[in-house]
């Protein structure tokens, strides 16, 4: 199949062309996604004529996609590639950000090159002193004549060195230094008084793919660069990362059904005693609670995208499916690589998923703060 852009397909074969495009197009090949920058831009812009770039947007610059849809694209993607799906999600982020609470003067600005993959969006929040402790955030925009002046330093920055669009989280201060309440800036990845410092060498599991440090020394951001109220962006940003952990926890799940099938295949064909290891009760229980996890996960992943397109959604479901999918990853992955012997040691198939089943369970609030807001919403 071959389709333009999302304007002009039929509503009713958008979501079947995009589970096509990301099952039978996808390359088999992780390495060519995540090594080759050229590569991967050239299929971002792919993505984009497939609408799968702006499902998180509005009509008409975004997708058509539900939150139901969307999980299962997500799933489908780490099946390939972890890194691309964590990509995908972070993109997202600040394409649901500006298609929810931007003015239409933004929306008509970035959206357009968003959702059709000629730039990525980050969702710059994470600092040296600030990760799970959200509130601790020093990046400051001091406000000015012109608009603001970022100065600061953000870390960990998926899609960083990308062609971007930044979603950047700092406090408002006064040029008196008085801090203030935390605002969200769109902030192009071109702009003056910015540096870019991508992550190579110090990174595992993800070989070369997009995370980057940025600072800010006195990038200048004018004032209809700030999206929604002033002092509202921190609460913007934890209403994005609800609907984001669900993408996250259908990333988590699409990386444990392919470490599950490597299992099953593996154990079928490797023979120990003049047996397949398959016929050992020991190995079927492993791949018959590995089975069982991955089962369950998506059934729940699945729920809580459906709550979500019901209006039905409370805030502690993302984070418990977070919380759980990714728990299930890393113990399937750990067992799959169990399963697989002094096999499991080697980088193909499954030593990178070891790494990346741990990431997940880090980024977008580790899963210790998920567990304190499920345990906070059923004690309130």
């Amino acid at each position: 199949m071959d389709f333009k852009y999302l304007s002009v397909l039929n509503e009713e074969n958008v979501f079947p062309a995009a589970i096509d495009f990301v099952t039978q197009q996808l390359p088999p090949n992780r390495n060519a996604i995540e090594n080759d920058t050229g590569f991967r831009q050239q299929l971002y812009l792919k993505m984009g004529d497939y609408g799968i770039m702006g499902m998180a947007g509005p009509k008409p610059y975004g997708s058509v996609f539900s939150a139901q849809q969307i999980a299962v694209i997500f799933e489908e993607i780490a099946k390939v590639s972890v890194g691309l799906a964590i990509s995908l999600a972070a993109h997202s982020i600040c394409v649901y950000m500006i298609g929810c609470w931007g003015d239409e003067t933004q929306k008509k600005r970035w959206l357009p090159e968003l959702c059709r993959g000629k730039r990525m969006g980050t969702f710059s929040l994470t600092e040296l002193r600030a990760g799970s402790d959200a509130q601790g955030l020093m990046t400051k925009a001091i406000r000015g004549q012109d608009g603001y002046t970022l100065r600061g330093c953000k870390t960990f920055v998926t899609n960083g060195s990308e062609n971007t669009v930044n979603m950047v989280l700092a406090r408002v201060s006064e040029p008196s230094h008085r801090k203030g309440a935390v605002s969200a800036f769109i902030v192009a990845g071109d702009e003056l008084g910015m540096k870019v410092k991508p992550y190579v060498d110090k990174k595992v599991g993800f070989g070369s793919f997009p995370l980057a440090l940025i600072v800010f020394s006195a990038c200048l951001v004018p004032e209809d660069h700030r999206l929604g109220s002033e002092g509202k962006g921190l609460s913007l940003a934890m209403k994005a990362l609800e609907f984001s952990k669900i993408n996250l926890a259908a990333i988590a799940v699409g990386l444990a059904t392919y470490a599950y099938e490597v299992a099953v295949t593996y154990a079928k064909k490797r023979k120990q005693f003049d047996r397949r290891i398959a016929d050992f009760q020991a190995i079927q229980f492993m791949l018959a609670d590995m089975h069982m996890a991955v089962k369950t996960a998506r059934l729940l992943v699945r729920y809580t995208a459906e709550q979500r397109d019901t209006n039905c959604h409370e805030s502690h479901e993302s984070a418990l499916a977070k919380c759980y999918a990714t728990d299930v990853a890393m113990k399937v992955v750990t067992d799959a690589s169990q399963i697989l012997g002094g096999a499991g040691l080697l980088a193909y198939p499954l030593e990178k998923k070891l790494w990346e089943a741990k990431l997940l369970q880090i980024i977008e609030g580790t899963n210790q703060i998920q567990r304190m807001i499920v345990a906070s919403a059923i004690l309130k």
